[in-house]
């Protein structure tokens, strides 16, 4: 739960603009209240959102909020020229592991995936070079593989290509095909 069990009910409410549901894990008496007091909102779980209001106010929040965990952020425009959008200056993930993979299964999915819960998209958008990270509330994110700015392959400098390299050299010293043996198959280390 964020923060606290009563700030994500609120925030889909109020910014994602979705109709308080058991399923989305909200308190049954806010459910019930909604559904008993406001009828007018509509059917348990529906979404009117996000709120076009949702993305300049989360972007002013989100430095306050984000910055411990993260890194310093500022406020700045979407690609698209709107309000919603928040710089990372230097990403803690990116400068600890400087690994695609830890950047996108610790961070980039996680936040999104929590926006998405509360009826507000994300997109987050690392640069690898300069370990800068832009997200942009409001805006739907690309899968990975459907990314053209994800970079494909591993990144030069990344602890985790090398433990997958060497891994996979003790599988082959330990595994011959010389006399015939099969060669296991493993999944070692995938970047998505």
């Amino acid at each position: 739960v964020l923060m606290t069990p009563v700030l994500p009910p609120f925030y889909r409410i109020f910014m994602g603009w979705k109709v308080p549901s058991v399923d989305a894990g909200d308190p049954q008496w806010l459910v019930d209240f909604v559904q008993k007091r406001l009828p007018f909102f509509g059917k348990e779980g529906k979404s009117y959102g996000p709120a076009p209001y949702a993305p300049l106010l989360t972007s002013w929040v989100a430095p306050y909020v984000f910055s411990f965990l993260v890194g310093p952020v500022r406020v700045n425009l979407r690609p698209d020229g709107r309000y919603g959008g928040i710089v990372v200056a230097k990403c803690k993930f990116l400068q600890q592991s400087n690994c695609k993979g830890m950047c996108l299964h610790s961070c980039k999915v996680p936040a999104q995936n929590l926006f998405d819960s509360l009826g507000l998209p994300l997109r987050v958008s690392p640069d690898f070079d300069s370990q800068e990270c832009q997200w942009n509330f409001g805006e739907v994110a690309p899968l990975p593989q459907d990314d053209p700015t994800w970079p494909k392959g591993c990144l030069v400098g990344c602890g985790t290509r090398e433990a997958v390299a060497e891994i996979r050299k003790k599988q082959r010293e330990q595994v011959g095909d010389d006399n015939g043996q099969q060669r296991k198959k493993t999944e070692v280390a995938n970047c998505y």
